[in-house]
């Protein structure tokens, strides 16, 4: 029995003990409250607020961004149609009562200096715009913090950090006075309930006071948010377009165009390269083979041009031991020959002024002495005559490996010549049906320069499983062969669709294909768009957006990596 009331006070102390334990917790850790006409739910917001005061307007001509710092306004005017600043206007801003001109500022801006923005308020502006895209007004308010409530909104975002370090030390003070208490517990004795009131007395007098925010602030969690992000920084919003500012989009060059319909002729992608066009190149080649030899004036060089017929090479014919001795007794032959009939020549010669031998004994007597030694000289030559390598066409060498002393086979490629002004394209088609009706192209290179082709011929042979079409170049080019391209090749067909460049659509985290919509000065908004290639400049889109749309046509791929 003793036991179990000794239990059963045991117990009940320690329900005292949690009781004031959890008091305790809830003075401590109890939430913020926030005072009238202040909500510290999380509220989104569409753009995130701006370091400075700012003044956004927009019509059908102009995009006007006013920026005020250190009492100046600096404004941003671009054409709404292109995005392309405007620099020479002329802008006037009414300001109450007050008539301020903006004069020329650094980088292509409009600075207003002085004037009643620099008492803080709240002032309706409206702006009178005369330039060469035309003469326009637009209205709009501008609000000026007071600094002292500004420079306690610039300090807000720390509250968030405070209240987290606040928070850890209610922690840690709780649970130190959570175990001053069970000591005391355990401990029991008299003094155990005075000992409880002083710990509880000295948790009160410990505890942070309560933070709250003051007049015409919110230092929730949902205001803490768009404080951290304040400031002209791109940034992609929650809801995926993306802000960028006036000078950003300056610095970048962003530029814009209206989408338009019209009918055009799609084009098919093919794989190409590069070759030399037949009638303007050509390979040299030695027939029979043998060692190599300079010409007066050296080798060739890669690159080099050359005429038509100019000496490129000299090619000494191989010849086996067993053929030198062929010709050194066929030689010894033909010179036992050669004696003989000069011999008799000799002896018809005497004999032709005694009449003892006709005329006619002499002449063949001679021709058969000259034909001997046209056959001596033949074997000579073949001994030792050389093959005379020329340039079939004019033009510039684009391969050679050729070295003074160098065996050659027969048929190898010595030399390969082209005319730089003359190349073709060859690309080839996989499915019959794109190879259908094909009037012209153009190749897109890795660099991205455009050439335009015009179509020679169709292959009625597969190679490689493929139709083999070939295309000349039009105009000059910086090419080389075997290089590879991309071919866009036009069908005879049209279709009607929003035509773009092709600069303007860029892929997606998804590979996705996308186009960034320019709704406002400073938003854009990535559309889904399904496109079809026309040429090497242009790109057909055939769904995602509507005519009348304004897309960002350069620098969209930079616009793309803003996250």
């Amino acid at each position: 029995m003793t036991t179990f009331r000794r239990y059963s006070r045991a117990f009940a102390r320690a329900g005292r003990v949690a009781f004031a334990a959890i008091a305790l917790a809830a003075s401590l850790l109890a939430p913020v409250a926030a005072h009238e006409g202040h909500d510290h739910a999380e509220t989104p917001a569409a753009l995130p607020q701006a370091a400075s005061p700012k003044l956004v307007l927009q019509s059908e001509t102009y995009q006007f961004v006013a920026l005020l710092k250190d009492g100046d306004l600096t404004i941003f005017l671009d054409r709404t149609a292109d995005n392309a600043p405007v620099a020479d206007a002329t802008i006037s801003l009414g300001v109450g009562d007050a008539q301020l001109d903006a004069r020329p500022g650094p980088g292509g801006t409009y600075v207003v200096e002085g004037g009643p923005l620099r008492t803080p308020g709240q002032y309706e502006v409206i702006a009178s715009i005369t330039g060469g895209a035309g003469d326009d007004l637009l209205i709009g308010t501008l609000t000026i913090p007071d600094s002292r409530i500004e420079g306690s909104a610039e300090n807000g975002g720390g509250d968030g950090f405070q209240r987290a370090g606040l928070l850890a030390w209610s922690y840690g003070l709780g649970l130190f006075l959570g175990g001053l208490l069970l000591g005391l517990l355990l401990r029991g004795g008299r003094g155990q309930a005075t000992g409880i009131a002083v710990v509880l007395i000295l948790g009160a007098s410990l505890a942070p006071p309560p933070t709250s925010a003051h007049e015409g602030h919110d230092h929730s969690a949902g205001s803490a948010a768009p404080a951290a992000l304040a400031g002209d920084v791109p940034r992609r919003l929650e809801d995926g377009s993306l802000f960028v500012p006036k000078p950003t989009q300056r610095l970048l060059e962003v530029r814009t165009a209206i989408v338009t319909s019209a009918s055009v002729q799609p084009g098919v992608r093919f794989i190409g390269r590069v070759i030399a066009d037949p009638n303007r190149s050509g390979l040299v080649q030695s027939i029979n083979g043998g060692r190599i030899f300079a010409p007066e004036g050296g080798l060739s060089k890669l690159g080099a041009a050359v005429a038509k017929g100019q000496i490129l090479a000299e090619v000494e014919p191989p010849l086996a031991r067993g053929d030198y001795s062929d010709l050194a007794e066929r030689s010894g032959e033909i010179d036992q020959q050669i004696a003989l009939a000069e011999a008799k020549l000799k002896r018809y010669e005497q004999l032709i002024a005694t009449n003892a031998v006709a005329q006619a004994q002499l002449d063949d007597a001679r021709t058969e002495l000259d034909g001997l030694q046209r056959r001596r000289a033949s074997l000579t030559s073949t001994q030792r005559e050389r093959e005379v390598l020329r340039a079939p066409v004019a033009g510039i060498i684009a391969s050679t490996r050729m070295v003074a002393g160098q065996v050659v086979e027969a048929r190898d490629v010595l030399f390969q010549i082209i005319d730089p002004a003359g190349f073709w394209v060859e690309a080839l088609a996989f499915d019959p049906r794109n190879a259908e009706a094909i009037t012209g192209g153009h190749a897109v290179l890795e660099d991205g320069k455009i050439l335009k082709l015009a179509l020679e011929g169709k292959g009625r042979a597969l190679q490689q499983h493929a139709i083999q079409l070939q295309f000349s170049v039009e105009g000059p080019a910086n090419l080389s062969l075997g290089m590879p391209l991309t071919v866009l090749a036009q069908r005879d067909r049209t279709i009607t669709g929003k035509v773009v460049p092709r600069d303007a659509v860029v892929r997606g985290a998804n590979g996705e294909t996308l186009v960034f919509e320019h709704l406002e000065p400073e938003r854009f908004i990535p559309r889904l768009v399904r496109t079809e290639p026309v040429d090497g400049e242009r790109v057909l889109i055939l769904a995602g957006i509507e005519a009348g749309a304004r897309i960002v046509v350069r620098s969209a791929e930079i616009l793309n990596q803003v996250r």
